[in-house]
């Protein structure tokens, strides 16, 4: 049976209006009854990747509150913007609170603005300021704080507030009783998703990975299996903070050593290790990233035969996210058995599929099939966590001529921001195997 704990539900009723609040309390970082009004900065016109948060390119703005409740199960937060070139917008938060990955000091809020004039981009309890991303550098210290940014829809305006926890808000208990919050989305806890791009997008050598151990491939006597592993990297600087985030995508492809009549060439794709980290900031690490395959442009993973073999039938399966319903495009060409062939980007054939897991090819004309590819589609199925896999099988027949062949594999995909998909970078891998055919 789970213990039910009460938390402290606060509410204050601020009765005086924003105009009679005298200029001079503005400058306070605490809420009470007398002292309505927040200083706070915005951020006019906030470029993509964060500069102007370390640069101080802000002005001053006021934050007023006339309801502000806090609680695990709820938040409500009402009140307006008064910016500094007078102009006033209201906003209506609510929503819930959640626990933060690898920390106790955070507690972040998941909050949705109800009238419609902000998008929320955080709000949270820091009890560490020092261990994590603050905007105003005098806040950083052990003091605990309240953030609040609010971005206004439709612009690139970031208004930043950031002051002491209210004496109202008993954030003591809300942190004593934080093991039994819910766990926050990574994307409220690594805000900086929602309106930055990556200062730095990379592929690292093994040698500069973090974590580069991985269990030998296992391969039956009969069988043989190539690999590569590619290392990306996305690293963000957030006001000082600097945080990289690691995502692995290993690249595999087991076959026969000989083919007398048939068999199958095993592709494989999948996320072998992803992790935030920060070594600036101990509360932004986590075994999740920002990072997805797929969302931008469909994975294709393509193959093509030889002379003298021909594609009996293409397979897929895996463990990936899914948007919807199955959504999985097979291609296929068809060449004259003896012809020489290459990786293609145009398919004379296409069928798209949204239950079946197999494409059985006709090999009885003239022309065989000799090249297919799969198509993941883009949304739809993604590459997201850790050991997500898009696999695919390929059948290959011998047909005539035989010797020594080669069969290759070559792997398309895009690789993008988890919520700022305007990033975006197109990757590429090829992989074969030599075996002999028909002897």
């Amino acid at each position: 049976m789970k213990k039910s704990i009460a938390l402290l539900f606060t509410t204050i009723a601020l009765v005086s209006s924003l105009a009679t609040t005298p200029l001079a309390k503005a400058e306070t970082d605490t809420f009470s009854a007398a002292e309505e009004v927040l200083a706070a900065r915005t951020y006019y016109n906030l470029d993509d990747k964060g500069q102007d948060l370390s640069a101080g390119n802000h002005q001053e703005s006021k934050i007023s509150f006339s309801e502000m409740s806090v609680s695990k199960s709820d938040v409500q937060l009402t009140g307006e913007i008064a910016y500094s070139n007078d102009e006033r917008v209201p906003f209506s938060l609510s929503g819930t609170l959640g626990k933060a990955e690898k920390t106790d000091d955070l507690i972040i809020g998941d909050l949705v603005d109800n009238s419609g004039n902000f998008e929320v981009i955080h709000f949270g309890l820091d009890r560490s300021p020092d261990k994590s991303i603050v905007i105003d550098q005098k806040k950083r210290g052990n003091k605990p704080i309240l953030k609040l940014y609010l971005l206004k829809q439709g612009t690139r305006d970031l208004t930043v507030l950031e002051v002491d926890v209210p004496k109202s808000i008993k954030y003591k208990e809300l942190f004593d009783n934080v093991k039994s919050f819910k766990q926050a989305e990574y994307s409220d806890q690594f805000w900086y998703h929602k309106i930055f791009k990556p200062t730095e997008a990379k592929e690292l050598g093994a040698n500069e990975a973090r974590l580069v151990s991985e269990e030998d491939d296992v391969v039956i006597a009969s069988l043989q299996n190539d690999s590569e592993t590619r290392y990306y990297q996305y690293s963000y600087n957030i006001s000082g903070c600097s945080i990289y985030e690691d995502f692995y995508v290993k690249h595999y492809l087991e076959g026969p050593k000989e083919i007398t009549t048939s068999d199958e060439f095993t592709s494989k794709m999948y996320v072998t290790h992803e992790e935030t980290w920060s070594l600036d900031c101990d509360s932004m690490n986590s075994d999740e990233t920002g990072m997805h395959i797929g969302y931008y442009d469909p994975t294709i993973i393509q193959a093509y035969t030889e002379p003298g073999d021909v594609l009996r039938y293409i397979q897929w399966d895996g463990t990936y996210y899914e948007e919807d319903d199955l959504n999985i495009v097979a291609r296929w060409d068809v060449a004259f058995p003896y012809t020489t062939l290459g990786f293609t980007g145009t398919w004379e054939f296409a069928e798209r599929h949204e239950s079946n897991t197999m494409k059985v090819f006709d090999n009885s004309g003239e022309k065989k099939v000799r090249q297919a590819a799969v198509d993941f589609d883009e949304k739809e199925q993604q590459l997201i966590d850790e050991d997500d896999s898009f696999d695919v099988i390929f059948s290959v027949g011998y047909y005539n001529q035989s010797g020594n062949k080669n069969f290759r594999v070559k792997w398309d995909y895009t690789i993008s921001n988890d919520l700022d998909y305007t990033w975006t970078d197109e990757k590429s891998e090829r992989l074969s195997l030599d075996y002999d055919s028909g002897n």
